[in-house]
């Protein structure tokens, strides 16, 4: 999605909250700011949210110890960043493979038989 291109900032609540909310968050709150919003407003948090994933996925935690070791959002934040990560693979793939639901996302038309 590219507010800027499609000239609708204002409807997705990209500056300033839209006119009404138009997505609903993990726990069920109606939102009616642009859900990428706070990646833009906090550079520096994302940034190192994505720095402990790395090394997560390398196999060092941020503190001393095991998981258990670790602050109580630490396993839940790089959970939802391994299932992002593994939908964004998963799009990549049916799109190398012109195969599966990135076909739709793609504007191809699905392959018959």
């Amino acid at each position: 999605m590219d507010c800027v291109k499609d000239k609708r900032q204002a409807e997705r609540g990209c500056d300033s909250d839209a006119p009404f909310p138009y997505w609903t968050d993990k726990d069920g709150n109606s939102r009616s700011r642009c859900p990428r919003r706070p990646i833009f407003e906090d550079l520096q948090w994302f940034n190192c949210i994505i720095s402990a994933y790395n090394f997560y996925k390398n196999g060092f935690l941020p503190h001393a110890g095991g998981m258990t070791d670790q602050a109580a959002l630490f396993p839940f934040v790089m959970a939802t960043i391994d299932d992002i990560m593994a939908d964004c693979d998963k799009v990549e793939r049916d799109k190398a493979t012109g195969s599966g639901p990135g076909d739709s996302i793609l504007g191809k038309k699905p392959k018959n038989g």
